[in-house]
């Protein structure tokens, strides 16, 4: 059984009381109006509009908002008045499930739903949650009609017999409901054979006649027959119409033209489900915060953010590091409880285009290549998603036989998608836009199971943003919480720290302004004659790498672990006589200094791998003479890394130093 969380109950319990006085205030308007006809007087417009006066009738209520803002009116093509309501609802907070339930608390057993959404992402996963019996949106619908729901598209045929038996529930693109698109969009406005039985035939000029009578605003051919489109098929039926993530639609420069667009279909009721409404256009109806989520325990708090100074790579390592510690958090957990969490990072970088690499721009397949060749990541534990290349496609990344780790983007999951595996997010994109961090937030805020869990650290999310201050990073975290709808939660944004270092433009002193400047060429003698000067070539395989030495360890102070530890009890059975042993035994803990790992950490300091491993061993032995062990090692096993390439490349640029001079 589903169970609700106490935001969404208050929320359809508004819906509810909503839907009663907006059903109070239609039966007094069809009452006026049979009394106005019978008088020989027609309706005013104040008589027509009861959406208005339900709105009115819930001013003062303890849970909603209703009555306290001006009513946005609708009328559609036949002049009626169209009762429109919006749930604010922040990313992760379940939208499409209070859509759901708002139809089945409508107690629609047939008729016609028409289900909007702004995107292809978005189509894709509601599709894929409304076809499948088994899933909660599915059976929700299920349940309303008495188990009789047809979930359709756009080409699908539909029949009279449909309509008068099922609960029709059609899933369309937010752009095949206006005309202003290309030709692919206007489908729904031709002549059409899926339709047939709901017109009348082409010949039947009479019962076209006294079709239109009827229905005066729907389209007719050039000969005055009526139009088999399904567009006339929507004006007839005057659908429900749910509005998935309306401010996609209201946020641009077309959003009067698309809320004309949706009045003209004729629909009944328009239910928009939104994480930041347009209060021009929207009644809204309910509105949670994001606190209402963090007290529901639904989403990660608080939000880490670090900005890494440095090349992508050390941004990367950085990230790589913490979903070590999550991984290793994660499996205590299990051990601890059982629960199944498997952390996931998601990387927006520049280009993931097949033709696109190499053109000055951070590639995924350059992010995918240091993960495995740099990190040791197994290769079918990083993916990419991208328009040309989906390698989660299909995959039930939640499942525990799915070894995803990774995740490599650049636009692709920016929307109509969310993991709540995904832990981590990583910006290796220019971030100084601050569009990418507030358009990617949602991906990783969902949180596993909506209920947090004994490890703090697996109640958080994290950000780590290459090019970019900590200050403007916290900025565009915040921004993108509100972007998502998660309103109230700018405290719970916490930064970590940066290394980063402003440049500082010098201008020339006023004596050599207007001196030119020559740079010099440092050449080196190649057979009979010069080329340019190559460190790579001319200067590092001169460098005498056996006699590097260990660089000094510090003042180190490791932090101490205890072993996570797990009960086992056993009972045994001797001639009738039980008896119970239990014992506590380590839980297997993949802590643990790898000489693999160091070495990958340095390579690109020490191109030779076995003088790497050599200089690892050496300083790893002195700090375990000074009393730390493996475990202490593991927990500061990144301040050993950075102390190693400072001190060795240190030594390194004295030899070539004294190579340079020598030459």
């Amino acid at each position: 059984m589903l169970e609700l969380k106490g935001y969404q109950r208050r929320s359809l319990r508004t819906f509810s009381e909503w839907e009663h006085a907006l059903s109070r205030a239609r039966q007094e308007y069809e009452q006026r109006k049979s009394a106005l006809r019978q008088a020989g007087l027609a309706p005013s417009a104040d008589d027509t509009n009861y959406p208005a006066k339900a709105w009115a009738a819930l001013a003062g209520g303890e849970d909603t908002d209703a009555g306290k803002r001006t009513h946005i009116d609708r009328f559609d093509s036949a002049g009626r008045s169209i009762p429109h309501i919006c749930f604010k609802i922040p990313t992760g907070g379940g939208k499409t499930l209070l859509g759901a339930v708002a139809i089945e608390r409508l107690g629609m057993q047939t008729g016609f739903v028409l289900w909007i959404v702004p995107s292809r992402a978005i189509y894709t996963q509601t599709r894929k949650a409304l076809w499948a019996r088994g899933h909660p949106y599915r059976q929700l619908l299920e349940f309303a009609s008495g188990g009789r729901v047809k979930v359709m598209q756009k080409d699908d045929r539909l029949q009279q017999g449909d309509l008068d038996n099922y609960l029709c529930v059609m899933l369309l693109m937010l752009p095949a409901a206006n005309r202003r698109k290309g030709k692919e969009f206007l489908r729904m406005f031709r002549d059409s054979g899926r339709y047939s039985t709901l017109f009348p035939r082409e010949d039947d000029m009479a019962a076209s006649e006294a079709l239109l009578e009827t229905h005066p605003d729907l389209e007719t051919n050039a000969n005055g027959t009526v139009k088999h489109s399904l567009f006339n098929v929507l004006k007839m039926q005057r659908p429900v119409v749910v509005l998935d993530e309306a401010h996609k639609a209201y946020g641009g420069k077309g959003a009067d033209e698309f809320v004309s667009a949706v009045n003209r279909l004729n629909p009944r009721l328009v239910i928009e489900l939104s994480a930041t409404p347009n209060a021009a256009l929207s009644n809204l109806l309910v509105d949670i915060s994001g606190t209402d989520l963090a007290r529901e325990e639904m989403i990660k708090l608080p939000v880490e953010v670090s900005a890494v100074d440095g090349n992508w790579t050390e941004t990367l390592a950085r990230a790589h590091d913490r979903l070590i510690d999550l991984t290793a958090t994660a499996k205590q957990l299990e051990g601890h409880s059982g629960r199944y969490i498997r952390p996931i990072g998601v990387i927006r970088v520049e280009r993931t285009g097949k033709d696109q690499r190499g053109s000055g721009y951070l590639h995924a397949e350059d992010v995918r290549e240091h993960l495995i060749g740099q990190f040791g990541e197994r290769p079918d534990s990083v993916r990419v998603k991208s328009s040309q290349k989906d390698e989660i496609a299909g995959e039930d990344i939640l499942s525990p036989y799915s070894p995803v780790r990774w995740i490599i983007t650049k636009a692709a999951l920016m929307e109509g998608w969310d993991c709540p595996f995904a832990y981590i997010l990583v910006m290796l994109d220019n971030t100084r836009s601050n569009t990418a961090i507030t358009q990617f937030m949602g991906r990783v805020m969902r949180q596993p199971d909506a209920r947090r869990t004994r490890e703090p650290a697996l109640n958080r999310c994290y950000v780590y943003c290459w090019q970019a201050g900590v200050d403007e990073s916290v900025n565009a975290v915040k921004a993108g919480l509100e972007n998502e709808g998660l309103t109230g939660l700018g405290q719970q944004v916490q930064s970590t720290g940066v290394l980063a270092i402003e440049p500082r433009l010098i201008e020339r002193r006023d004596q050599f302004r207007d001196r030119d400047i020559f740079l010099p060429r440092v050449l080196v003698r190649q057979g009979e004659g010069w080329v340019d000067l190559s460190y790579e070539r001319d200067i590092l395989p001169k460098i005498d790498w056996a006699s590097l030495q260990v660089p000094d360890v510090g003042d180190y102070r490791g932090e101490s672990r205890k072993t996570p530890e797990k009960t086992v009890s056993i009972e045994l059975d001797d001639a009738g006589i039980s008896t119970k042993l239990t014992r506590r035994r380590a839980i297997a803990d993949t802590k643990s200094v790898s000489l693999v790992w160091f070495v990958r950490q340095l390579i690109d300091v020490v191109p030779n791998p076995w003088q790497a491993a050599r200089l690892v061993t050496g300083y790893i032995e002195c700090v375990r003479a000074a009393g730390y062990d493996d475990d202490q090692i593991y927990v500061d096993r990144r301040r050993h890394v950075d102390n190693l390439r400072a001190g060795l490349a240190n030594e390194i640029n004295t030899a070539a130093r004294e190579i340079f001079v020598s030459k």
